[in-house]
């Protein structure tokens, strides 16, 4: 073999890789680990207090042809080592990028569980105390993990005489109790036979029933013998089928013989069709090879005919490089030509080093030829010892060093927790350059919690300069939830710069040149003024910009767009801004790409 991974030659594994290679798992030098016991090829698990437990244990051969499957190591009764592998059987990695999570115990109970890269870096660490009743998410090196995508670094929990979650809620770094999307704060859960969760319900942190962001109280499930979820149906506070805000109710899927899904339908309460998520798609349909890597989907309307993404392609195809990762990706419009989507390429390709990790990205436009619409054609990655990336080099089509953003190349620089705090743009000869925000160095400070207290722009002679915006310095103010509320922006002589802070809600609109599935002028403008209609009446910005906008609703900043220069949007922008009070709604105002409107949050 030529990546550089330890072997894990147990004889089920090599016959599920057809003894070509094994699975492969990174070393953590500092992370001992008992001598294992025994070993499972799982479909999937579910955590107890006792640790993991398989869902469906597979045959090798049922293990080579799913595109994911979990691979469990014990030590005596516990799992001490879970890794997630592709039908190849090497890593595959997770939303965090952990391929592996390694356990420890007291008593036989949960203690910590830490998960792993592949190249060895902690990517996510999490703490059980009291039986496993109250759960921690902290770093490597045990702060509290704040994150930008949610507001709770806390879980506690009640468990079932099984040792499953029957019962979780959510509190934040200063021990108050947080929500989720929506008004929920806590999640009560049925569970089947096997452990797995049969109905999800949202409560308020009084206990009464709560929505979750999509308007459902409960969420109930169906599962296929290999744990997949082959239907959910949402559930309001009465107990009645509820709707979301596209007229969705629940979605149905089709799986293969090994757990692969086939197709996703997305339904409406009646049974019939509707597009509620992925642009025009009422159904998502999958390909896969004979190990389980998915190779092709396609978008679908109601009536089974071509439609098109979110991002305007209608059906993308994948193929892998020998360990089950994508090597490369195109995409095609209705009549399956090649298609430029949103982000400017019709096809990219992928080079990776030893530990699996993407060192090249190479672009193509739809006529086959190196580049792409918004960027350059192709861009080279470094890693440290650590998995941070320390360079991103930028090409064009003939291989020379090309500008993207106004830098040639991207260095980054670390602290001894893996954060960045130095951040230099440079041309292709290895000079400093100002980028196109004006600045050639960022320096970036952070406090004992890790959380980023200051920024500071220099320019290519490492001296204070103002970026586009204005100001050469930022200082940063957390509330007790870690959340950024509050930001101090100074000029290079050190005066205040007072800046406007912004949420905006977009509702998009199709052009003549692109393909994008959204609505008509009039609808988005029709969509756009109910909006602001229901907002000045009251509706809370999040459910509006979840029942009318067209853009990504963030849990800690739901619309926020930060602080704005208004000498440096779009000429309607600034004149229906800049006279706003705090609190205050913009009108309508029409931008290149559709219709917004804007409140001043500071």
């Amino acid at each position: 073999m030529r990546l550089g991974f330890r072997v894990l030659a147990t004889a089920a594994l090599l016959s599920a890789c057809h003894s070509q290679g094994a699975v492969v798992a990174p070393i953590a030098a500092a992370q001992a680990q008992a001598p294992t016991s025994r070993v499972e090829l799982c479909a999937d698990f579910r955590l107890a207090l006792s640790g993991p437990l398989c869902v469906r244990e597979l045959t090798p051969t049922e293990q080579s042809q799913r595109g994911s499957s979990v691979r469990l190591e014990y030590a005596g009764a516990n799992v001490v080592r879970r890794l997630r592998i592709n039908g190849r059987g090497f890593p595959e990695p997770d939303d965090d990028d952990c391929t592996e999570h390694r356990y420890r115990y007291l008593a036989g109970e949960l203690a910590e569980s830490t998960g792993y890269s592949a190249a060895g870096s902690v990517c996510e660490r999490t703490l059980y105390s009291d039986h496993a009743t109250r759960i921690r998410w902290v770093d490597a090196w045990g702060r509290a993990a704040f994150s930008n995508d949610r507001l709770y670094t806390e879980e506690r929990v009640e468990r079932d005489a099984r040792g499953f979650v029957v019962r979780t809620r959510f509190f934040g770094a200063d021990g108050s109790p947080v929500h989720l999307t929506g008004n929920a704060h806590e999640l009560r859960f049925v569970r089947d036979a096997q452990g797995l969760e049969a109905r999800t319900c949202y409560f308020d942190e009084h206990g009464q029933p709560a929505e979750n962001g999509y308007r459902a109280h409960c969420l109930s499930f169906e599962r296929d013998q290999f744990g997949t979820d082959i239907a959910r149906q949402s559930w309001g506070v009465d107990d009645k089928p509820s709707v979301d805000f596209a007229g969705g109710q629940r979605y149905s899927r089709e799986v293969d013989r090994v757990g692969n899904v086939l197709a996703t339908h997305f339904l409406r309460t009646d049974g019939s069709p509707i597009s509620t998520e992925d642009g025009h798609c009422a159904t998502l349909q999958f390909q896969y090879d004979a190990r389980g890597f998915r190779t092709a989907g396609a978008c679908l309307d109601g009536q089974g005919r071509p439609a098109r993404y979110r991002e305007g392609n209608a059906s993308w195809r994948m193929s892998p490089d020998a360990f089950g990762h994508t090597r490369e990706a195109r995409y095609f419009d209705l009549q399956g030509a090649p298609f430029a989507y949103e982000a400017g390429f019709a096809r990219y390709e992928l080079e990776r080093d030893t530990f699996g990790r993407v060192t090249e990205r190479h672009y193509f436009l739809a006529d086959d030829k190196p580049g792409q619409k918004n960027g350059p054609a192709s861009i080279h990655y470094d890693f440290d010892d650590r998995n941070s990336e320390t360079k991103r080099s930028y090409f064009d089509a003939a291989g020379k060093p090309a500008l993207f953003k106004g830098c040639a190349v991207l260095q980054t620089e670390y602290d001894s927790f893996r954060q960045a705090e130095r951040r230099s743009c440079r041309g292709g000869d290895g000079k400093l350059l100002r980028g196109s925000d004006g600045v050639a160095i960022t320096v970036w400070h952070y406090d004992a919690k890790g959380l980023m207290s200051e920024e500071r722009f220099l320019d290519e002679n490492e001296r204070p300069i103002a970026q586009n915006d204005g100001y050469a310095r930022v200082e940063h103010q957390y509330d007790a939830l870690g959340t950024d509320h509050d930001a101090r922006h100074y000029a290079v002589d050190g005066s205040e710069v007072k800046l406007p802070r912004f949420k905006w809600l977009v509702v998009r609109v199709p052009h003549s040149d692109e393909f994008w599935p959204g609505h008509s002028r009039e609808e988005a403008l029709g969509r756009i003024e109910s909006a602001r209609r229901e907002l000045l009446a009251g509706m809370p910005f999040e459910q509006a910009l979840r029942q009318f906008g067209d853009t990504t609703v963030s849990v800690t900043h739901p619309g926020d767009v930060g602080y704005m220069s208004l000498t440096r949007v779009y000429s309607t922008v600034r004149m229906a801004d800049e006279s706003l009070k705090v609190g205050e709604y913009s009108e309508v105002v029409e931008i290149p790409y559709g219709f917004a409107l804007y409140q001043r949050s500071e």
